[in-house]
Parts: structure tokens; sequence; C-alpha cells
């Protein structure tokens, strides 16, 4: 079953914008957590994947990083410290665009 596009309005608060994609955000999850039960995640950033155990990988995108030493957030597009191939950072370019 395809989902139906969620609208976003110019005069939506942000706790309009939470509700409507609160609902949908945790259903996902959910539904994610059924699929790996209790597989710890292996993240290998190298080939861009995420993998459960032996039959489940999944890919990955980097839309940015937290540093541990300020706290600060850093889009990936804007954080040439890390170095992300620009196909693991694709999603974040389109985030920027869209902004």
């Amino acid at each position: 079953m395809k989902e139906k596009a969620i609208k976003i309005e110019d005069s939506d608060s942000f706790q309009t914008i939470f509700t409507k994609y609160g609902a949908i955000a945790l259903d996902k999850q959910e539904c994610f957590g059924e699929i790996i039960g209790d597989t710890i995640g292996n993240l290998n950033i190298d080939d861009g994947v995420i993998s459960f155990g032996d039959d489940l990988e999944f890919p990955v995108q980097i839309i940015g990083t937290l540093s541990n030493e300020n706290n600060k957030w850093h889009w990936a597009w804007d954080n040439e410290e890390v170095n992300f191939t620009e196909n693991l950072i694709k999603e974040s370019f389109d985030v920027k665009k869209n902004w």
C-alpha cells in the first residue's frame, strides 16, 4: 500500500509538522524493529550499507555528524574534515537544495 503524501502548509507550526510526521515515523520504526529484532547493526561506511546478521543489508546515507568535542551539528555536505564520498552524502545535498 502506497502512503499518501503529507502536505506541509506555510502556516504549519513545528508542533503541527511533528504531529503529521511523528506517527508515521513511529510506525516505520516499529516495523523495522520487528524485521531486525534484537540484532545489532554493523555499519560499513566504505560500502554505504548497514547489515543486521548475514541476511539483512540496507543502503545508508549520511546527512551529517555531531562533534563530540563541541556538541555541534555538521551537515555532511559542509564537512570536509570527514571526507565522505559523494555517493554516501547524496541525500544531504538534496536536503540542502530543498531547504
